[in-house]
């Protein structure tokens, strides 16, 4: 939505859709949805700020966002596959030729971080990436 936020249009449009989502959860059995649910009532118009909007929208991302657990975001063996070993002096053969397994391979890996609202979050991809 806020990326739209600029079209009044697409942005009312997608508000409405949002407001009607979150009511439809009021009446949820999970305890979690229902207090969501109570959000939409409180938009009473969809005309506000784009800072009013965020501040809506954190009580949304605070309940469904959670952090990553190891096996989600560790490299494994079979995510190497079909990576490109880095040249090196001693893998061209010869008497100092390293095994195959000893040959570190590089994945090259592309990080895009759009709307990144804490600096908490920036400080912890800087320390993923240098593993």
């Amino acid at each position: 939505i806020e990326v739209v936020w600029e079209e009044e249009e697409e942005r009312l449009d997608l508000l409405s859709i949002y407001r009607e989502s979150l009511m439809s959860l009021e009446e949820e059995a999970d305890s979690d949805l229902a207090e969501l649910g109570r959000l939409g009532p409180k938009m009473k118009t969809l005309t506000f700020s784009l800072s009013h909007f965020l501040t809506m929208a954190l009580p949304v991302e605070r309940k469904h966002s959670r952090g990553l657990r190891d096996h989600e975001f560790i490299v494994t063996e079979h995510d190497r596959q079909g990576c490109v070993a880095p040249p090196t002096a001693t893998s061209a053969g010869g008497a100092g030729a390293a095994s195959a397994s000893a040959i570190k391979t590089e994945m090259p890996l592309v990080v895009i971080c759009d709307s990144l609202r804490s600096a908490f979050n920036v400080g912890s991809i800087f320390r993923t990436s240098e593993c």
